[in-house]
């Protein structure tokens, strides 16, 4: 619905030091995902501008107007899983395997001085909920925390961005239709 995709845009540009102007945004319904390029001087039109190299993107950070890292958790019919380098127009990079087989929902989101990425996730463990995990560029894995949203029993989190002036992250759950502000060490919101 469109409420949940304006909340899920919002929480992404949360950590954007300025809203205006050109931005990118993966779009899951052609097999592999794609990015689009949207510009807000003209709203409403949006071009194709790179192939992803697989399904279930959970997690997508740029590091340059043409460079980024992506997170994929679905081989469906057959696409790539794992944690990707990409250059738009160009190359899709796997830099490291996932640290499990699958993962639903979640982002990704860089840390204060872009050294490391802060990754959402709804690991395949049963009775395990969200989780956060920092990924470094070269693709190291290590898990940090588990989420605890109070009174959310089941949180659902589609969206993720660092806030810079607390550390803390930023959080969208469509359980409770909510933004929280998540302690990364303890998982606590």
């Amino acid at each position: 619905n469109s409420m949940l995709k304006t909340a899920a845009l919002v929480v992404a540009l949360a950590g954007s030091a300025a809203l205006a102007g050109p931005f990118i945004a993966a779009t899951v319904s052609p097999n592999p995902d794609t990015l689009l390029a949207f510009d807000s001087a003209t709203p409403g039109t949006n071009t194709t501008v790179h192939t992803l190299a697989g399904n279930f993107t959970r997690g997508i950070v740029m590091d340059s107007p043409t460079t980024g890292y992506a997170v994929y958790t679905s081989s469906l019919s057959g696409s790539d899983t794992g944690f990707y380098r990409f250059t738009i127009g160009g190359a899709n990079t796997q830099i490291a395997e996932l640290p499990f087989t699958s993962g639903t929902d979640g982002d990704l989101t860089w840390n204060a001085d872009k050294t490391l990425l802060y990754w959402v996730v709804d690991p395949p463990t049963a009775g395990v909920e969200e989780q956060i995990w920092s990924i470094t560029p070269s693709g190291t894995f290590t898990e940090i925390s588990t989420i605890a949203l109070p009174g959310v029993t089941a949180p659902n989190i589609i969206g993720a961005a660092f806030d810079r002036a607390t550390g803390d992250i930023l959080v969208f759950d469509i359980t409770s239709d909510s933004l929280y502000s998540v302690d990364i060490p303890t998982g606590m919101g």
